[in-house]
């Protein structure tokens, strides 16, 4: 909020927010025999569920970092 501003977070319908929780458990079950694959997936994940919610997507490293901490 510092950084952004006044946020409105906006909530997911319920369609989607099935959509992004099949999306993640499939990452999660990937995570055994691709990791790698699946912490990509992940972070995009996330990065579009942010952008869906109205927050910034955190498109740079540096910018997810700061955010999560």
């Amino acid at each position: 909020v510092e950084r952004h501003g006044d946020l409105r977070a906006r909530p997911l319908e319920p369609a989607e927010r099935e959509q992004y929780e099949a999306r993640w458990t499939a990452a999660q079950e990937r995570f055994v025999d691709s990791p790698g694959d699946a912490v990509a997936e992940a972070d995009r994940l996330l990065a579009e569920l942010a952008g869906a919610r109205g927050f910034p997507d955190g498109g740079q490293y540096e910018e997810q970092l700061a955010a999560l901490s």
